[in-house]
């Protein structure tokens, strides 16, 4: 048991190392993109760079599985579904709510961190069908 919870830690810090790498890479695309287009944009196409590394780094770094084409698009539908909900989310904040879009993204992040850490790990690592 004392061994299972263990490796559940060493999984989440795993986990947060090689998502705080994706994040800040993503982040830095974010800001950098925000220099030539509008927020949205910028938003869209820093998050689908995000998942397209991060399904590498989480299968490989975090949850030692194999990658496939099945998991990724599992991964990928997850994070598309995040994605809409976190773009949302960073619209209010900036929109409705008058947060710098510079700021904004932080606080995305922050509240979708568990989304993005169940959801992948469900993906990645059930179970697959023996054929």
């Amino acid at each position: 048991m004392a061994q299972a919870v263990e490796m559940g830690l060493h999984r989440v810090l795993r986990f947060l190392v090689v998502g705080a790498a994706n994040t800040l890479l993503t982040i830095a695309l974010y800001q950098l993109l925000l220099l030539a287009i509008g927020h949205v944009a910028a938003y869209g196409l820093s998050y689908i760079a995000g998942v397209a590394i991060g399904y590498r780094l989480y299968a490989r770094h975090v949850f030692a599985a194999q990658t496939s084409p099945r998991a990724f698009a599992g991964f990928a539908l997850l994070y598309v579904c995040a994605g809409l909900i976190g773009g949302g989310l960073n619209t209010v904040l900036i929109e409705s709510l008058g947060v710098h879009a510079r700021l904004a993204i932080l606080i995305t992040v922050a509240v979708m961190l568990p989304v993005n850490y169940l959801g992948p790990r469900a993906m990645i690592t059930r179970p697959r069908e023996v054929t």
